[in-house]
């Protein structure tokens, strides 16, 4: 074995050995749909002042969003296992799932609380720290730049819950939507260039 086909060999098992204790199967694409839907339902809301003034209107359009953020990542991500022969359900992702439910749940009861308070305004700050601490939470299984986003929506959260709270759906088109696209955009980069060169060593180690 040469110098050539040995440093394909070591990118193989480098990439196998990524592969078995990081959660891969989440799709850019599915990421960028999340923040593009985000961007809308602030946009929407903004344009038909859907405001903290009008909790019910204001907390159906984010449900919604919600919702459909989530069934475009979920379905992105079975189209990218079925594509690659691998099982959806995995271990890893009922490791990310459980890692996101309790802060999922946190965020659901500070809603409810917050609604019955009279204090919808400090929802999108609620929202995005419990986001940023979910994917703290499986962090393990995740890339670096997922951990950069997390600390992100940290900042993010926190400059809405103290400075922003009169500007809701800017901030959470920036945070839920921004970020999520500015993510996406870079996982579809890095993928697209790991894929070039794993192409390019294995061209060089057959010449």
């Amino acid at each position: 074995m040469d110098q050539k086909e040995a440093l394909a060999s070591l990118e193989t098992i480098r990439t196998i050995l990524e592969r078995s204790t990081h959660y891969t199967h989440i799709a850019p694409a599915g990421i960028i749909a999340g923040g593009l839907t985000a961007t809308l339902a602030a946009g929407a809301g903004a344009a038909l002042d859907l405001g903290p003034e009008r909790p019910r209107e204001f907390l159906v359009l984010w449900g919604l969003a919600f919702l459909i953020a989530v069934g475009a990542g979920l379905g992105a991500s079975a189209l990218r296992t079925r594509r690659r022969g691998e099982a959806f359900w995995s271990r890893k992702l009922q490791f990310v799932v459980a890692g996101f439910l309790p802060p999922a749940v946190g965020a659901g009861l500070l809603t409810a609380a917050l609604y019955d308070t009279g204090r919808i305004e400090l929802c999108p700050g609620a929202w995005m720290v419990c986001y940023g601490i979910a994917i703290l939470a499986v962090a393990v299984v995740l890339d670096w730049e997922f951990r950069a986003t997390a600390w992100a929506f940290l900042v993010a959260g926190s400059a809405t819950l103290f400075v922003l709270r009169d500007q809701p759906h800017l901030c959470l088109g920036f945070a839920f939507g921004g970020l999520h696209v500015a993510l996406g955009a870079f996982r579809l980069v890095m993928e697209g260039v790991d894929s070039c060169r794993a192409r390019t060593q294995l061209r060089d180690s057959r010449t």
